[in-house]
């Protein structure tokens, strides 16, 4: 990704793809909808992100990223507590896309893919903190 692309407009970007899919669904948003929507070329899209589904999925999770690996209460069910908390904070919000994600992975080999790449870290940080106890 080039750093030519300031963050304010990132950040655009993914919030117009994030209404975008929670509106339209996965499926029917399309890269050509995101730049219309935020008056960015196509090409200018495919350089920060290689697909649609890696930009959709940087869109859903860049709300506010879990902090699994900052847990640390002393305790395992301490720990798996704020773990359950954190993903309530976000389930309101990010269920109904993430069950449209769901459904559209299987149409799309990318998205699972993608889907996996981000969520690897966090499966790795919940291993960290039953490791630790």
């Amino acid at each position: 990704m080039t750093s030519r692309f300031p963050d304010e407009r990132r950040r655009e970007v993914l919030a117009a793809t994030r209404d975008l899919v929670a509106e339209r669904g996965y499926s029917s948003t399309t890269v050509e909808a995101v730049a219309a929507a935020t008056r960015t070329s196509k090409a200018t899209l495919y350089r920060q992100w290689a697909d649609k589904a890696a930009l959709v999925v940087e869109a859903v999770s860049a709300g506010s990223p879990l902090a699994i690996d900052r847990i640390d209460t002393g305790s395992l069910a301490g720990d798996l507590a704020a773990v359950v908390d954190q993903l309530a904070a976000r389930a309101a919000v990010d269920v109904p896309i993430v069950l449209g994600l769901a459904g559209a992975g299987q149409c799309d080999p990318a998205l699972p893919a993608a889907l996996s790449a981000r969520l690897l870290p966090q499966v790795e940080a919940l291993r960290a903190v039953v490791a630790r106890a």
